[in-house]
């Protein structure tokens, strides 16, 4: 599962399209196919429904969790465009 805030060109995505990620350091590419998507109002909101296991993050805190990611996303942009849960499939 994989988490982000909500920007205008994450709204686009739709179950079953193809994305394509690519690591910054090594160049290296993954391309995999959407399986679910689930909107949420707030990041504490998808944080309390979604299986810590699937974020990689299951002996963290709801606490430490939300101070995480908001070094990454402001409230404002929290706010504004609420966040988005992506599951995701490798294709191999």
């Amino acid at each position: 599962m994989k988490y982000v805030y909500m920007i205008k060109k994450r709204q686009l995505i739709n179950k079953g399209d193809e994305i394509v990620f690519t690591n910054l350091t090594t160049k290296e590419m993954m391309a995999v196919t959407v399986t679910e998507i689930k909107r949420y109002e707030s990041f504490k909101a998808m944080y309390e429904q979604i299986d810590k296991k699937l974020m990689d993050c299951e002996n963290d805190s709801l606490e430490e969790m939300l101070e995480s990611t908001y070094k990454i996303y402001t409230k404002e942009q929290e706010k504004e465009w609420g966040t988005v849960a992506i599951g995701i499939e490798v294709i191999k």
